[in-house]
């Protein structure tokens, strides 16, 4: 009996034959197995093999290329360093929380991302039994930032923004935002086939967020005018060079947008820089404009479940944290309702009878 051990991927493997002829074959098509990912798993395998493995088997092929992305940069750099050369088999839920704990004081958001991709790696594990139990199945994360709430925009802010939409390049991208809701991964990925200007409506379908993300949403006719339609394939937004929009590149419009938004509240201008004080609030972010459209919903009366669902949002729950704000307006409309009530003879001023 003839034997020998070679390593691939951080993995000895152990192969035996009857003779040298035999034995030399069954490395070389072993071998080819592992380069083309024919590769047995089990307990024993290395977490940075099965990483490798799960990308390419169950994420690539089943997500977007955008969210790929993000799910590869997180497993190869923040998940695998930490846990790679362990083995499946011996991975505890101490060492999970190590990875966690490594990014206390990020947003709660993302420290619940790492958790739910470490979550799926090992549960596809578990379902090729490679391991009985799940050991990211029961994690708490650590101490998050905290993250202040969303607004809607004021008045003021809409004014400004109204008016540098009209000259700025994000014009068009932060305006399909603020009048259809739509999130700003979701303007990126729009393109001009997702444009129904027959019918008034953007089409908000591909690999989405979630199943109620998919969903139609009319365009208002303030929109139209920026709408000219292009070739049904190219992207509606693009970046500086006509390409498609990347997270970078949507920072980068956005952080050019209030540059000149400050210029157009006032801030006066200095060697290519703006002066101090800014005048864009702090916490004035992309997303209040989403906000800001799902208010705008309820002022115009539109019924929560419609708002759902042209929100995308998954849980009614989420819009009614939206649908329950009540700002100066809404009170003040309130008190003219009521007194309008009471000065028609219908409401108070009158005792209520002693029952």
């Amino acid at each position: 009996m003839f034997r020998e051990t070679f390593r691939y991927n951080g993995k000895r493997y152990d192969v035996r034959a009857a003779t040298e002829t035999e034995l030399a074959v069954k490395i070389a098509i072993r071998r080819k197995e592992l380069e083309e990912g024919k590769e047995t798993v089990d307990g024993n395998t290395l977490v940075s093999v099965w990483g490798e493995k799960w990308l390419n088997t169950y994420k690539k092929p089943d997500v977007s290329a955008r969210w790929f992305t993000d799910i590869e940069r997180i497993t190869k750099n923040i998940i695998l360093p930490k846990i790679g050369s362990l083995k499946i088999k011996d991975v505890r839920p101490s060492h999970l929380k190590a990875v966690l704990n490594d990014y206390k004081g990020y947003s709660r958001s993302y420290q619940t991302k790492i958790k739910d991709i470490m979550h799926q790696i090992f549960e596809d594990a578990r379902k090729n039994r490679m391991i009985l139990e799940n050991p990211a199945s029961d994690l708490d994360l650590p101490q998050a930032k905290e993250v202040q709430k969303r607004r809607s925009i004021t008045e003021h802010e809409r004014e400004h923004i109204l008016k540098v939409c009209k000259t700025h390049r994000a014009g068009l991208f932060l305006m399909i935002i603020l009048n259809c809701g739509l999130r700003p991964s979701e303007v990126a990925r729009l393109k001009w086939k997702d444009v129904d200007l027959k019918n008034n409506l953007i089409i908000v379908s591909g690999k989405t967020k979630t199943r109620a993300s998919k969903r139609s949403v009319p365009i208002p006719n303030s929109l139209l005018p920026l709408l000219k339609k292009g070739n049904p394939f190219d992207f509606v937004c693009t970046n500086a060079n006509g390409g498609e929009l990347t997270k970078s590149s949507i920072r980068q419009m956005w952080g050019s947008f209030i540059y000149h938004l400050n210029i157009s509240m006032g801030c006066e201008t200095y060697k290519g820089g703006i002066v101090p004080p800014y005048r864009v609030a702090d916490d004035l972010v992309m997303y209040n404009l989403r906000h800001t459209y799902c208010t705008d919903l309820e002022k115009m009366g539109i019924p929560i479940n419609i708002a759902r669902n042209l929100m995308g949002h998954s849980d009614i729950s989420i819009t009614s944290k939206i649908y329950t704000h009540t700002d100066e307006e809404s009170i003040n409309q309130a008190r003219d309702k009521m007194n309008e009530y009471s000065a028609g003879g219908k409401g108070g001023g009158k005792a209520l009878p002693n029952r």
